[in-house]
Parts: C-alpha cells; sequence; structure tokens
C-alpha cells in the first residue's frame, strides 16, 4: 500500500526504471526574460557586499583559496546587479 487515496494514483507509464511516471522530453522553448522578483534596499546591499568582502578577506587568510575566490565571485554578481 503506498499510503496515498487510489483516486490521485498516477496513471502515466513507469519509466523504464521504474522512479516514477514517464515524463515526455522537452520541447525547445523561447528564451524568456525574467525580471528580478525581489527588490532590496541601498543599505541591505551594502551589508550583503561588505558581508562578501569580508568573508573573501578571511577566507584568504585561512588559506581557503577557492571558497575566497567564489566569496569575489559572487560580490562581482552582487555589485553587477546594482548597475542595471
Amino acid at each position: 500500500m503506498s499510503g496515498r487515496p487510489a483516486d490521485t494514483a498516477s496513471t502515466a507509464p513507469a519509466a523504464p526504471d521504474g522512479t516514477g511516471p514517464r515524463l515526455a522530453p522537452l520541447a525547445a522553448a523561447e528564451p524568456v526574460a525574467l525580471r528580478p522578483l525581489v527588490t532590496y534596499r541601498k543599505e541591505e546591499v551594502f551589508e550583503v557586499c561588505g558581508a562578501l568582502a569580508l568573508a573573501e578577506v578571511l577566507l584568504g587568510r585561512l588559506g581557503r583559496k577557492v571558497e575566497a575566490a567564489r566569496m569575489a565571485a559572487v560580490f562581482d554578481l552582487v555589485e553587477a546587479g546594482l548597475t542595471r
């Protein structure tokens, strides 16, 4: 017994590996322009940038160069978003 009511059971054929219903292949879709779902006040963005910059410096001091580089990359993304 699966624990779900019989009337909500899927009638789609099972996938070859038996993990669930077989899904149709995705068709090529036209690109969509997405707009930001959330807006932030300038003060909030400055706090985020400050935290990212601090994290980059501290991680670099600890020898965590890869993580420091990732923080720098996220900082660059946030900063680039300010110019739009």
